[in-house]
C-alpha cells in the first residue's frame, strides 16, 4: 500500500488535487477533500468557466480575418483589414486573370487590424483578386490556410507611367503635322546675291 506521501507526490506532480481515490484508499481520500478549500461544485463551475474561455478564445482565433481595397484609379491601392492575429506578418496575396501572382508582407497592430497601400502592380488594364493571412491554419482549406475574404478591383486602362511628373504637360497624342511651306518664287533673287547686283549696273 502507497504510503501519504507518496499520493501526495503523485498528487503534486500531476497537477490534481488528490489521487487518493484512484489507488482506493477512501479513508485518506476523505481526508484530503475535506482539507481541500475548493468544493467539488466549486471546482466543477471553475472548470467549466475555463472550458468556456479557451472555447472562446478559440472561436475568435479561427474567424477568418476580413479586408476592403480601395482604388485610387491610378493603379495604386489600400488593402486594409481586421481579425488578424495581433502583432503578427501578415501576407497580401494579389492575383490577376491570368494567375500570375504577387506577395506583399506587413504587420498587424495591437488589434489586429492592417493598412497598407500599394501602387506599381498594374501592368494591363484587368481584374485584380486580393486574400490575405497571418499563417494560421484551416484544414478544410486546400491551402490548409485560414485565408481572409478575397477583394476584385480593376487596374485603369492605362497603367499610370510611374516616371511621369504630373506637372510637365503631356505631348499630345496625336501630333499635327507642320503645314506645307509657301510655294517657292521661279527667280528666287536675294538682295546680298553678287550676281544679281551685276546686272543692275
Amino acid at each position: 500500500m502507497a504510503t501519504q506521501e507518496q499520493h501526495q507526490w503523485l498528487a503534486d506532480a500531476l497537477g490534481v488535487t488528490s489521487v487518493l481515490s484512484l489507488v482506493g484508499d477512501e479513508k485518506s481520500a476523505a481526508t484530503d477533500d475535506a482539507a481541500s478549500p475548493v468544493s467539488s461544485e466549486t471546482q466543477s463551475a471553475t472548470d467549466t468557466a475555463q472550458a468556456g474561455e479557451a472555447a472562446a478564445a478559440d472561436a475568435g482565433n479561427s474567424s477568418a480575418p476580413v479586408i476592403s481595397v480601395s482604388t485610387k484609379g491610378d493603379g495604386s491601392f489600400v488593402i486594409t483589414g481586421s481579425g488578424f492575429v495581433t502583432n503578427t506578418t501578415v501576407h497580401i496575396r494579389v492575383v490577376d486573370d491570368a494567375l500570375t501572382t504577387l506577395w506583399f508582407d506587413t504587420g498587424s497592430d495591437g488589434q489586429g487590424k492592417i493598412n497598407f497601400p500599394v501602387s506599381g502592380i498594374c501592368k494591363l488594364p484587368g481584374n485584380l483578386h486580393f486574400s490575405a493571412n497571418d499563417g494560421r491554419p484551416d484544414p478544410s482549406d486546400l491551402t490548409g490556410t485560414l485565408w481572409s475574404n478575397t477583394v476584385t478591383a480593376s487596374c485603369p486602362n492605362q497603367p499610370a507611367d510611374p516616371g511621369d511628373d504630373p506637372d510637365d504637360p503631356d505631348p499630345p497624342d496625336n501630333p499635327t503635322p507642320p503645314s506645307d511651306p509657301a510655294p517657292a518664287p521661279d527667280n528666287p533673287t536675294t538682295p546680298d546675291d553678287p550676281a544679281q547686283s551685276s546686272d543692275d549696273g
